[in-house]
């Protein structure tokens, strides 16, 4: 309840910004109706309600890996199903994510402590 609150006083307090400086939208095909349904309520809401799941059986930092990795995923299916491109600037991208990854995750920083642990005592 607290988040659909947050959400829908976010929307009515910035509509009016979004309305002013870019207009209505313009939908031009109809199939854009299904993909604004299928995307707002229905993928936001299972998003919502699978990441409350979580948060409960394994942490709120395990449970922002799904956050992290969405962009990847949307990258990928639209290599392999719209034949778009992935270039340098998306690659650096999933790079960077999949780095963020590895730090939130913890162990590879426990490995570099214990590699400049090591290594530092040596030099004493």
């Amino acid at each position: 309840v607290m988040t659909a609150t947050a959400m829908t006083g976010a929307t009515v307090f910035l509509a009016p910004f979004v309305l002013a400086i870019e207009g209505l939208p313009v939908v031009t095909a109809p199939a854009s109706y299904g993909s604004l349904l299928v995307l707002g309520p229905i993928l936001t809401g299972l998003f919502f309600l699978a990441g409350f799941w979580m948060t409960r059986r394994v942490g709120a930092t395990n449970t922002s890996i799904l956050t992290f990795i969405s962009p990847v995923v949307a990258l990928l299916l639209g290599l392999a199903f719209l034949n778009e491109k992935i270039g340098l600037m998306q690659l650096i991208g999933m790079g960077t994510i999949f780095a963020g990854l590895l730090i939130i995750d913890g162990s590879l920083m426990a490995r570099f402590g214990r590699w400049v642990s090591k290594s530092s005592a040596g030099s004493l």
